[in-house]
């Protein structure tokens, strides 16, 4: 179970890396691993997807991936573009002695145009 979060009062920035999002494979708790059968969350028993994305609080990367609950597949998603995520949870782990984050929404969608990349204003010694 996660903390349930207002993506907005707590100031989360989330940009979309990928256009759909693709299936989440499950987990076997006896192996330890990846079972190769896309998830289904436990209270809906509806599929898992994982969208890659930059899930932002301030300067810090809470995580590179946000897991979507739906029955069909989250796609048109605007690379670069800012999302809003409904539902959103963070979850803290520790999986072999190591802590992170897992993130994940009830939905996902498009907020706005695509963030600018950030340009590098450093000079080479000719210019």
């Amino acid at each position: 179970m996660g903390l349930k979060v207002d993506q907005s009062a707590n100031s989360i920035l989330i940009i979309a890396d990928d256009i759909v999002a693709q299936p989440a494979e499950g987990y076997d708790e006896d192996t330890r691993s990846s079972n190769g059968i896309q998830a289904k969350d436990k209270a809906t028993d509806l599929p898992v997807w994982g969208l890659r994305c930059a899930v932002m609080h301030g300067a810090n990367q809470l995580s590179k991936k946000i897991k979507i609950i739906a029955a069909e597949q989250p796609g048109g998603f605007v690379k670069g573009g800012l999302l809003t995520a409904h539902g959103l949870d963070i979850n803290l782990y520790e999986m072999n002695g190591k802590k992170g984050w897992s993130v994940s929404a009830d939905s996902v969608t498009n907020v706005g145009a695509p963030v600018a990349p950030v340009t590098s204003s450093r000079r080479s010694a000719g210019e």
